[in-house]
């Protein structure tokens, strides 16, 4: 009699995704101060507001922003004092306007001078990450993993990558 067909590999199974990081790769150590951190978590609280298309929202956090910008002038050199006047003045601005077209238009400008800002006081517990949106030109800094696009809102959440 002939010998039964010889049994066909058998292939691994295929290995269980990793699970997604907490935050992204890219994401650093904010911020050296009280004051600062302080300053973080307000511009945090504005970033989350205009993600969710809430401009009564963002208007009190926007005032908040202004406030703790002045705050924190104590704790940095004159170039980061300058920083902190760019983030004062746009947040009074975004703090009374009512659209949201005006509140981020303000976000956009103030933003740079929070990511040179943060970048340049690392330490802390804080982690966050500087992100970028094409559609809108312009970036921010935000916690988590998924892009949560302050410029576009509910149109289009996730738009933008990390830096």
């Amino acid at each position: 009699p002939a010998a039964p067909p010889a049994a066909a590999p058998v292939a691994p199974a295929p290995a269980a995704p990793a699970p997604a990081p907490s935050t992204p790769a890219t994401a650093f150590a904010c911020c050296d101060t009280p004051a600062l951190n302080e300053l973080l978590g307000a511009y945090l609280d504005v970033h989350k507001a205009l993600a969710a298309d809430d401009p009564k929202a963002a208007s009190p956090a926007f005032a908040t922003l202004g406030a703790k910008a002045g705050a924190a002038k104590a704790g940095v050199d004159a170039a980061g004092g300058a920083l902190l006047d760019t983030i004062s003045t746009e947040s009074q601005a975004a703090a009374a306007a009512t659209t949201l077209v005006d509140q981020r238009a303000a976000f956009k400008k103030l933003s740079p001078a929070m990511v040179t800002l943060t970048r340049a006081h690392p330490g802390g517990d804080s982690k966050v990450t500087e992100a970028w949106c094409p559609m809108a030109e312009g970036g921010w800094l935000q916690g988590g993993a998924t892009i949560s696009n302050p410029y576009e809102g509910a149109n289009m959440p996730t738009c933008g990558s990390f830096r």
